[in-house]
């Protein structure tokens, strides 16, 4: 019969006693909710959540005599006004064997859902799946089969689940029953990833999926992507895993199925995590924790709060943060209070397991082992070897920290073994890890390095199937620990070698390259892969330009006020973007980058192991009078190495946490230099900062030019700050000048031309003072508007026009000096980057303001000209993520604007923002600044360092060095705050 939304048909029938009555209700287009209701007025309901296709069943017995009233209502339809259902009655009166069982089974599925049931509870049944046939109908049997299956799926016992769950699907096939063969495959799927049978779990869900569209049944649909996302997941192809549970959330959304839309934002917020984008994960997880609260669904709630945990301990590897990881025990402690509540012993084995491994890295091995230990008594029997390998690597892991080398090996050993026959890249990185320091607290230094060389390589191999490089960047952060400790067993032997009885240079020598390498090999890799492309080009043609345009609008929201009347989009001021702004940016800007990587179509291009060149390449690249220091921070201890043209030392340094507070303590002071109370704290910190990280090996130093290879909070502190053992700033003796890694240095000059033009023939283009409110006087009234009173927030920079005009100036007065090409005030504008105004210019300099947004640091960005001299509004913000897309031949770039040396801090990588972009899109020198900068001082400071430059011929490194110094020396310009904050990036030899 044809039925719309909202329609109810009510029967009455009279029961006795016992009686048995199973209606099948066939859904076409509809989604109906049946229910009944006894004589005593008690009320069931029945909804098997098969969405607006398929059949829906009440089966019920009666515990009084008399009328029931029975309804079909129809709660949702697909399309309005359309759709039909037809009801048929299978079983009316006495009960029969087979309807008893089926009860029994379909009460056991009412459990299900709050993982209460136990195999044990089930037994009965599967006793009564021995009957013959005949006492048991083939189509019962499947169905009973299917419960019993999803109970052992929920029970963590995944091998008996898969029993029941082939009889299942085999079952209904050989009924040609879709409907319930689609959800028995989804389930069988499920537990085929957990026993690590892919290839039949890759049939399975492919099976399914087609049997979803064949049957128009959206939930089954959208359980099936998610579980193809799962595997996918396992199987290491992270953004195809994404992908597929994006499809899914959408699907789920489509329906209106909250229930999976919350399993789909979990599992995108753990896929996230997978892929380093923490941020993003635990906003992700956060949503379907808040799904699972309004649904009062305490123990997938408790199961979210495992992800979020290992969100916590991943932004914890990333930073480095203690009160992260302490987060992260604290939602794991949640999460084992749930589950003891609920009585879920499988699920709590889960949660010990996870805050026994928390509990080890906050150096608790004997809570750790009691944890871990407990999760393996409730674990039992279970065939679960994905649980039992992360139990095994965790009591490893702490019988190796309480001093029981045996018994950890047979735990780790054990434990990699299940991973590597499981194919689980995260965990196979872990057990090499750990049974790398095992071996190494043992003096097999040769043993620990192998193992630590074959972790990387796993680490390292699945960055080729990375789809975008935001996500190859931050993979790779988060398996830093890998290299840190390879880095460390060099580092170390090196140090020991040079201070042994029989100390043999050239031994510790090259110990400390091998370190070296391993260092570089974990550095600054997305830069790199974007220097081996030979795609970097501004793609403006459809569909990549409705996706750009629609991703500015996001991020303009996000930094700037709604007005629909203001299309200028002055900032917005102190304000923060709301978590809707930020989840909107995040999904445009994924899928901008898998459009734009889709569009490259040259996957092959990327490297697929970590590009960090011998040793040997290395010296060549340096020259006698530069040295470099490269910094490696790590947990216990840090390192610095001192590479000059022929040798590497090493000298051990503080740990990580000592360092990083020191340095951002100086960054916080250094800015406020002037302000009441601060310049006694910052010389103080300044202090401490070169007692930890210059100190120790200054006496080592010979060239006056020092290069440095930061990481951590080190990126944003400029050393030219930093006293000698004089109490001078060093930037009196010394020119810094920083890079990425030292592998970028190379790639850096092979780009470069071998004969750059005369500097008569070079091109200097200046972009300065844009135009940024209603009120700049440079509008006319008419243009302005009589009765607009608004007022833009950004200030305008009349410095910045002082700048161009100086260097205008200068350059005028020299014979052979470069040609001038000057945009300013309407002429600013963002547009100038996107045609390929700009790509010929040997020197590039930008004078304007830089945004950096310290809630999503990917929303940097430049702002041009918001308006034309017609008054018209332009788009003038330039994100970071363009910057990438475009071509430039620039010897240097200088970036005269607010805190363009800071970025998104990505461990391994550096600061990811406008240097990183300006390399990528084809710099070679870079000049920013890592605090909001005066205009009137910087303009100074412009005029001498241009004076240094094109005057003198000074290298930039030697320029700014001057500059600064003389800065230093005025009465006027004497603070840090005027001079300090800007710092040189990239090669140092830029030619004639």
């Amino acid at each position: 019969m044809e039925m719309v939304e909202g329609e109810r048909l009510v029967y009455d029938v009279e029961l006795s006693t016992a009686n048995i009555l199973r209606i099948r209700v066939d859904q076409e287009d509809l989604d109906a909710v049946l229910s009944i209701e006894s004589p005593t007025g008690l009320r069931r309901e029945f909804d098997s959540g098969n969405a607006f296709n398929g059949p829906e069943w009440l089966i019920y017995q009666s515990q009084d005599a008399g009328i029931h009233r029975v309804e079909v209502e129809i709660a949702a339809a697909k399309n309005p006004g359309e759709g039909r259902i037809s009801l048929t009655v299978e079983a009316l009166g006495e009960a029969r064997p087979e309807d008893l069982i089926l009860l029994a089974a379909y009460d056991a599925l009412g459990s299900i859902s709050a993982r209460a049931t136990t195999p044990e509870e089930v037994a009965g049944l599967k006793d009564l799946m021995d009957r013959p046939s005949d006492a048991l109908p083939g189509l019962v049997r499947a169905r009973v089969s299917y419960l019993i299956g999803r109970v052992h799926r929920f029970a963590g016992q995944p091998q008996e689940a898969a029993t029941f769950l082939r009889r299942a699907k085999d079952g209904f096939r050989s009924y040609g029953n879709a409907w319930e063969e689609t959800f028995a495959l989804n389930h069988l799927g499920f537990v085929l990833i957990q026993i690590g049978e892919l290839e039949e779990a890759e049939g399975v869900l492919t099976r399914a999926e087609e049997l979803g569209h064949r049957i128009d049944q959206p939930r089954a649909l959208a359980a099936t992507w998610s579980n193809l996302g799962i595997l996918n997941a396992v199987r290491g192809r992270h953004s195809e895993a994404l992908r597929q549970y994006r499809r899914s959330e959408e699907l789920f959304g489509q329906i209106e199925a909250e229930v999976g839309l919350a399993y789909c934002r979990n599992n995108i917020g753990v896929q996230l995590l997978f892929l380093g984008e923490v941020g993003a994960g635990l906003r992700s997880l956060r949503e379907a924790a808040e799904l699972w609260r309004t649904l009062d669904r305490p123990l997938d709630l408790a199961t979210t709060y495992i992800s979020l945990a290992w969100g916590f301990s991943l932004r914890s590897e990333m930073t480095d943060q203690l009160t992260d990881l302490e987060t992260a025990l604290d939602f794991s402690e949640e999460a084992v209070a749930i589950f003891e509540a609920q009585n879920s012993r499988w699920d709590l084995g889960v949660a010990l397991e996870q805050r026994g491994r928390y509990q080890l890295e906050l150096e608790n091995p004997k809570l750790a082992l009691q944890d871990l230990n407990r999760a393996a008594d409730l674990a039992g029997r279970s065939n679960d070897r994905m649980n039992s390998s992360w139990l095994g690597l965790g009591r490893g892991a702490a019988h190796a920290r309480l001093g029981r080398p045996e018994e950890a090996r047979v735990q780790l050993e054990q434990s990699l073994q299940g991973f590597v026959e499981l194919g689980h890249h995260t965990g196979q990185i872990e057990a090499y890890l750990e049974l790398a320091r095992l071996e190494r607290s043992a003096e097999d230094r040769d043993r620990a390095a192998d193992l630590l060389v074959q972790a990387i390589e796993v680490v390292e191999n699945p960055r080729r199937q990375l789809q975008t490089d935001q996500f190859r960047r931050s993979y790779l952060a988060i398996h830093q620990d890998v290299y840190q400790e390879l880095i460390d067993l060099w580092a170390e032997a090196s140090w020991k070698e040079t201070f042994s009885e029989s100390a043999d240079p050239s031994r510790a020598r090259r110990l400390a390259e091998r370190a070296l390498e391993a260092s570089e090999r974990g550095r600054a890799q997305g830069l790199l892969d974007w220097f081996t492309r030979s795609d970097r080009r501004w793609i403006a043609a459809s569909p990549m330009e409705e996706l750009r345009r629609t991703l500015d609008s996001l991020e303009a929201r996000a930094l700037f006020p709604s007005d629909a009347s203001d299309e200028s989009l002055p900032l917005r001021e102190g304000a923060t973007p709301t978590a809707a702004d930020i989840a909107a940016v995040e999904r445009a800007r994924l899928e901008w980058w898998q459009a734009l990587e889709t569009d490259r179509s040259t996957q092959s291009s990327v490297a697929s192991v970590s590009q960090a060149p011998k040793i040997e390449s290395i010296y060549q690249q340096l020259d006698e009078g530069t040295t470099i220091v490269a910094y490696s921070l790590g947990r216990q201890q840090s390192w610095a190495f001192l590479v000059t043209t022929e040798s590497t030392h090493v000298v051990p340094l503080a740990p990580r946490n000592e360092i990083e507070a020191a340095a951002r303590r100086a960054q916080e002071l250094l800015p406020r230099w002037d302000f009441p109370g601060s310049r006694l704290a910052a010389r103080e910190s300044l202090s401490v900062l070169s007692e930890l990280v210059w100190s120790p090996f200054v006496d080592l130093l010979v060239a006056d030019q020092i290069g440095i290879v930061a990481a951590g909070a080190l990126l944003g502190v400029p050393f030219a700050v930093i006293n000698d053992s004089n109490g001078r700033p060093l930037a009196a003796s010394r020119s810094f000048v920083y890079l990425p890694s030292l592998s970028t240095l190379e790639h850096l000059r092979s780009r470069r031309s071998s004969s750059p033009p005369a500097m008569s023939e070079s091109q200097l283009t200046i972009i300065a003072d844009p135009v940024f409110g209603r009120d700049d006087p440079r509008l006319s009234p008419r243009a302005s508007g009589p009765t607009d009173q608004r007022r833009g927030i950004l200030p305008r920079l009349p410095g910045t026009s002082l700048e161009a005009g100086h260097l205008e100036e200068l350059l005028a007065g020299l014979s052979d000096g470069p040609q001038v090409r000057v945009f300013e005030g309407f002429e600013a504008k963002a547009v100038l980057f996107r045609d390929g105004t700009l790509r010929d210019s040997r020197f590039l300099h930008i004078a304007t303001h830089g945004i950096v947004d310290d809630h999503d640091p990917a929303l940097a960005g430049l702002v041009l000209s918001l308006f034309d001299s017609q008054g018209q509004s332009l788009n003038g913000f330039l994100p970071v993520r363009d910057l990438y897309q475009f071509q430039l031949t620039a010897d240097l770039v200088v970036l005269s604007a607010c805190r363009t040396g800071k970025g998104q801090p990505i461990r391994g990588e550096g600061l990811v923002g406008f240097s990183h972009a300006f390399f990528a899109a084809g710099a070679q020198h870079l000049l920013v600044s890592l605090w909001d900068v005066d205009d009137e001082a910087t303009a100074e400071l412009m005029k001498r360092y241009y004076s240094y430059l094109f005057a003198h011929r000074l290298e930039p490194v030697h320029a700014l060095r001057m500059t600064q110094e003389e800065m230093r020396r005025h009465p006027r310009w004497s603070s840090p705050r005027h001079w300090a904050g800007f710092v040189a990036w990239g090669d140092w030899k830029l030619g004639s």
